[in-house]
């Protein structure tokens, strides 16, 4: 299966600067191309600007994606630092509603398959694809947790 790169996001999106600057292309093998699926799949379908690091255009948003483990002062199961998640910012939208929709869809429409953990009490849109047993149904099977 050939590697899978975001239609709708640049790498620099995804990575720290420093990251970026040392391995440039290569990063791309850092993610889970579910995790690179899904955040094309939200984008699309919400149809509204999706931020997530912001540095490459003078912002500060560097460490919303990919997070490597001199990010955490202490031991970490993020799922940040193995590719598989994604703190999104949806231009024009609440989290809780982005949240709610999601969960929705899931449930009734098959979307956002490959969703496994989903932050709840925050103010952005934490998704991620662990390979969980944790959903609910109510969440349609989607794992929520709060930080």
């Amino acid at each position: 299966m050939p590697q899978y790169k975001c239609l709708n996001f640049k790498l620099e999106e995804l990575v720290p600067r420093e990251l970026f600057a040392k391995y440039g292309t290569a990063c791309w093998e850092l993610f889970d191309s579910n995790a690179l699926r899904t955040i094309d799949e939200l984008r699309e379908y919400f149809g509204v600007s999706v931020t997530i690091n912001n540095w490459v255009w003078g912002g500060k948003l560097e460490n919303c994606g990919f997070r490597t483990p001199d990010y955490y002062k202490e031991f970490s199961r993020s799922q940040h630092l193995y590719g598989r998640a994604f703190d999104l910012h949806f231009a024009g939208m609440s989290a809780e509603d982005v949240r709610q929709e999601i969960v929705y869809r899931r449930k009734f429409a098959n979307k956002f398959i490959h969703i496994g953990g989903m932050e709840l009490d925050v103010d952005w849109v934490h998704i991620d694809t662990r390979n969980t047993d944790k959903g609910r149904p109510e969440s349609g099977g989607i794992f929520l947790f709060k930080p």
